[in-house]
């Protein structure tokens, strides 16, 4: 808990002493404020406890109640002068108010005990000293009280609150639980309540009495916040244990056990749902309609236009970010066509909407010269920057992701030439069927001019009527795209010899578990996996690798003593020496493009499992390679794949002689001259425009004080 007490002195400074600070987070219950604050839409369920008291000592979740004991809303309702205080002096909660001071003068924390004292006979004295053993075993609430405010004293308890409800400080004789019980019960039972709800025309001198008698096995409610039928109905374990005579009713066990447990005493649709599915109330579309709408800000400002802009076209390429330790493939695509923008004469102008770029630290990261020496003589722009740049009309606008169609459409619409696309997936498939899947899906409607990675991509635009093939034929298609065939790493190339030698064997799995990374369906490529080894299908030669995570993760257990290694994100030496004694390569994608994993893969003559798609069958991937393995998207599937490729890997002589040799080297070769000009034409012979953006413009350096304008890369 060092963080969160850490976090705690920062927020409260020296408004509280440390000694506060200590018992405030001691009597945090973090599980519980999580699911508070999941329910209020504040955070997801995998929120780590430092998020969760960040969130509280922002003073974003001041409503919440941090332990089982206290009631924050009932507590600013209660007392007036906290809920000012908050208001007017910056109090962060009722329940920091209760720690520093509250308790101390003898406040309630909720509702029940107060009930609970103003229902009890004349309270006892103070004492100074008190048997403290004695004590908790006689009165069972105050132990539960403690475990919620460990800093409190047994003494303390009792001469703050104790004695006001009646606990006693000795066991007298003849004294038996039944009797606590009675008591406690009795405290809490609201008799005018009972009187209306179930006595109305009956002459009852003892409601009480007629509760225990007659309403505990009715199912009668002792008061208005404790609903006797909804408590045992919503928690099974206590109307059996009610029902066999464990427990005479539920509210004896909220009492006694419950609350401490953090129970609801009645129904509120929030939190039974919560208690039964977190997160499940959580209104996150919320949060995404945010997030959609500053996706499509309109309100983004442009770039002034010059007519009379002389020297070279630019191409304006707008990228989601330039952060090197997420690219992955697709990255690799668009960066290797900067480099063929600039050779084929053109500059080259990259604009970061979303995120601002951090160029140094992009150049630190990449690997490869060529992409540094392009990106040094490239412009980058953050959204400020870019809205006081100049562009000319014969410039170009690329959207790197279809969410930045319509800000380079907008930008087009000033020139005579359409904006131009890299569709390296039809981005839809990200999205669960909801706002953000539709609004992607229509973005595709935009005319523009596409530069579409793979036959197989171009087919499904054709069926279903995307893109360039949006109302019209393939025929008057042709003209709005172009196509390229993603690059496919030679992995080292094994000889049958080699592969017949090894005594060991190795499955390596593209293993993606963040949810971004949905479509390669992690869960289950693991399922069959784990499947066959409970089968013990797989001998103690085999060892697991797995590929691509994007963060230190343990192994992951497959069960019969297998397990795989979770392997994340590599350098591209360290994963051709992984793959070079690959037997069994499993490669899953459930988007039409089929990702270039299973392609490396076989380039090693390693045997490899990945599935078909509509616009992908058996026949056409069996045709690419005949080392592929085509399966049904299942977990059936795939253990049956995975069946046939291990029945198939003594065959080494086949295996080296269908290795995968892929069409082209390198992106240079992909990305020629003659594929640049296809769809901007040739570059006209020109003096270059030294059109400096925004970034190199001195600016102070950015301090903590200061509102947050990122300074942007320059040109070298």
């Amino acid at each position: 808990m060092q963080n969160v007490t850490d976090i705690a002195a920062i927020a409260l400074n020296s408004s509280v002493s440390e000694r506060d600070i200590d018992a405030l987070v001691a009597s945090m219950d973090l599980r519980r404020l999580r699911s508070q604050m999941i329910a209020l839409g504040l955070c997801e369920p995998h929120a780590s406890d430092v998020l969760v008291a960040k969130l509280y000592f922002s003073k974003r979740c001041s409503a919440v109640s941090p332990n089982a004991f206290f009631d924050e809303a009932w507590y600013l309702d209660t007392y007036n002068d906290v809920r000012q205080a908050i208001s007017n002096e910056g109090l962060i909660s009722g329940f920091v108010h209760y720690i520093q001071r509250g308790m101390s003068e003898g406040r309630w924390p909720n509702s029940v005990l107060a009930a609970e004292a103003a229902a009890c006979p004349t309270p006892g004295p103070p004492l100074p000293a008190l048997h403290h053993q004695a004590y908790l075993q006689i009165n069972p609430a105050a132990q539960a009280f403690l475990a919620a405010f460990p800093h409190l004293s047994p003494l303390a308890h009792y001469n703050l609150y104790g004695r006001l409800l009646g606990y006693r400080t000795e066991r007298r004789q003849q004294d038996s639980g039944k009797d606590d019980g009675l008591r406690v019960i009795a405290a809490a039972f609201d008799a005018d309540f009972y009187r209306r709800e179930y006595l109305a025309g009956v002459a009852c001198d003892d409601p009480l009495a007629h509760y225990l008698s007659v309403g505990v096995k009715a199912g009668h409610s002792p008061n208005t916040w404790f609903d006797e039928r909804w408590y045992c109905a919503f928690y099974p374990e206590v109307r059996l244990a009610r029902d066999e005579g464990w427990l005479p009713s539920g509210f004896f066990h909220y009492l006694y056990s419950g609350r401490n447990e953090g129970r609801q005493p009645r129904f509120d649709l929030t939190l039974a749902l919560e208690a039964r599915m977190p997160g499940v109330t959580a209104p996150s579309l919320l949060a995404k309609t945010v997030e959609l709408d500053r996706r499509l800000d309109p309100r983004h400002g442009l770039p002034q236009l010059d007519q009379n802009a002389a020297g070279k076209p630019t191409v304006w390429i707008i990228f989601p970010t330039l952060n090197p330790d997420i690219m992955f493939g697709g990255y690799r695509a668009v960066l290797w066509l900067v480099v063929s923008i600039l050779q084929a004469g053109f500059a080259v102008n990259v604009v970061c909407l979303q995120e601002d770029p951090n160029l140094p630290y992009f150049l630190l990261r990449e690997g490869s010269q060529a992409v540094r020496q392009a990106f040094s003589a490239v412009g980058v722009f953050d959204k400020a920057a870019f809205a006081e740049a100049v562009c000319g009309p014969e410039d170009r606008f690329m959207a790197y992701s279809v969410w930045d169609l319509p800000i380079c459409a907008r930008m087009a619409a000033r020139t005579r030439h359409l904006p131009l696309m890299l569709a390296q997936e039809y981005e839809p498939v990200f999205y669960d069927n909801g706002a953000h899947r539709a609004v992607c899906e229509s973005i595709y409607q935009i005319p523009h001019f596409a530069i579409i990675n793979s036959d197989f991509l171009r087919d499904y635009f054709e069926a279903h009527g995307v893109g360039p093939f949006a109302g019209r034929s393939p025929a008057e298609a042709r003209s709005r795209y172009v196509i390229f065939q993603h690059r496919i790493l030679q992995l080292p190339r094994q000889t049958a010899k080699s592969m017949a030698a090894r005594a060991t064997r190795t499955l390596v799995l593209y293993a993606r578990p963040e949810g971004h990374a949905a479509r390669n369906v992690f869960e289950i490529a693991v399922l069959a996996l784990q499947r066959l080894c409970r089968a013990s299908f797989f001998g103690p030669e085999w060892r697991f690798e797995g590929v691509g995570a994007l963060s230190s993760l343990p192994a992951l257990e497959l069960g019969d003593g297998h397990e795989m290694i979770l392997r994340e994100k590599q350098s591209e030496d360290d994963y051709q020496r992984m793959c070079g004694g690959m037997d069994v390569g499993v490669s899953l994608m459930y988007a039409p493009h089929p990702s270039v994993m299973p392609f490396e893969f076989a380039t090693t003559g390693a045997l490899v499992v990945t599935n078909t798609y509509e616009n992908r069958s058996a026949a056409q991937l069996e045709a690419i390679c005949r080392n592929i393995v085509p399966c049904n998207l299942s977990i059936e599937g795939v253990m049956g794949a995975i069946r046939t490729a291990v029945g198939r890997l003594g065959d080494v002589e086949a295996r080296e002689a269908r290795a995968l040799v892929p069409h082209t080297g390198n992106w240079q070769e992909i990305f020629d001259r003659a594929f640049v000009e296809s769809f901007l034409g040739a570059a006209p012979a020109a003096p270059s425009l030294s059109v400096v953006p925004l970034a190199s413009r001195a600016r102070k350096p950015r301090i903590a004080a200061e509102p947050a304008r990122t300074p942007v890369a320059a040109r070298a």
